[in-house]
This record gives C-alpha cells, structure tokens and sequence, in this order.
C-alpha cells in the first residue's frame, strides 16, 4: 500500500489545534489508507501523529519588536521546511492560515511541483488585497471557513475555492434560548447584542461580533 505523504504546517497556537483536528479528520475518513504527516507542528499536532520538521510552539510572534527579533527564527524556520519538502516530496501540502509565512513557503512549494492545500484563508477582502495575486499563482486550492468568501475570491478572479465551514462549529453550542439569556442578564431582547471575543489565546487583540 502507497503512503500518502502530506507535509502541514500551522504557526500559532490556534492553528495547532485546526491543523490536528484536520490530521485526525482524514485518518478518520479514509481507515484503510496509510498516512505520513511532517511539517510545522504544535504539541496538539505532536500529538495526532505528525513529525515535526520543526516545532510550531515559537512562532507565535505579537508586536514588532518581537518580530524584528525572531526574524533569524523565522528563517530557519522557512529552510528547514523547503528542505523537508525537497527531500520528502509530499503529495499534498497543507497550509493552515499563518499568511505572512505560509504564503512566502506556497511559492516555494508550487515551483517544487507540490500540490498546494490552503485551509483558513487570509482575510484577503479586510486587508492586504494585493495578496490574492498569490493565491492566484501559488495555491491550488483554498479552503474557507466563512460564507461569502468564496463567492468574493470568485469576483476576483479566483475559482479553486471550496467553503467548508468553521471549524468550531460543531464545538460551540448554546446552551439557552436568546430570550433566556437576556432575562438572566436583563437585556432587551429585541435590540442586537453585541460580545468582545478574544480571536485567540496568543494574540492580544479583540473582534466585535454580533451574538444574536
């Protein structure tokens, strides 16, 4: 039996998690197939299986100074992982989110002849626009996790892309009804509700979002 070789890599803490329940999805799907997992890996990714080029646990940078420092890293990083892939030659690699480093290693990857997998695409349509020139060039498919973002990579140009939904959404369930939770804190029902979210456990920054 051929072994499927993928080569994932993910940088913070929160794409350690994604990237692991991914690993565990496919092994889940296809039982009798025989996989190998290395890549970029996170102790969660460590821990369903994949061998790590490198350890994922670092890369996890907030602020600019600590960029300015960790650059050396970084670029350790990004030679360790184009010589894996040389030398492995995997036959998909996945890429979860982590644009400012996952797109620079897709470029590599496609003038290597490795077929290029995006999970959780950049916010292209919030900033930084002009990526999607490499999207375009270097991936050959992009998985989202929002709704509209397909149809807005189409109106762009782009059309290998697939939503496949969050990847939290079969983890967070309400546990009451809206009217039941704005009786237990007296809240007007009828007007929008508004909560601040932590986007994730490493980052120090906050997103709005509508509760109900």
């Amino acid at each position: 039996m051929k072994t499927l070789r993928f080569m994932i890599v993910a940088g913070e803490a929160s794409d350690d998690g994604h990237a692991a329940k991914l690993v565990r999805a496919i092994r889940d799907n296809s039982p009798d197939k025989d996989f190998e997992f290395f890549g970029s890996a996170g102790p969660r990714m460590r821990e369903a299986g994949v061998t790590a080029t490198v350890e994922a646990d670092s890369l996890s940078i907030v602020g600019l100074a600590e960029i300015g420092r960790a650059l050396p890293m970084f670029l350790r990083t990004m030679r360790k992982l184009k010589a894996a892939a040389v030398e492995k030659r995997p036959d998909v690699a996945i890429l979860i989110d982590f644009p400012d480093f996952n797109l620079k290693l897709a470029k590599h990857l496609k003038k290597q002849g490795i077929k290029v997998v995006y999970y959780i695409s950049p916010q292209l349509w919030a900033w930084r626009k002009y990526r999607i020139s490499s999207v375009k060039k270097f991936v050959d498919l992009m998985l989202t996790i929002l709704p509209f973002e397909k149809d807005w990579y189409a109106e762009n140009g782009v059309t290998h892309v697939e939503y496949v939904g969050s990847p939290l959404a079969r983890e967070v369930h309400a546990d009451r009804t809206k009217q039941q939770f704005c009786s237990d804190h007296e809240l007007d029902a009828a007007k929008p509700i508004i909560t601040l979210c932590p986007e994730a456990a490493t980052k120090r920054s906050f997103k709005f979002c509508q509760l109900c």
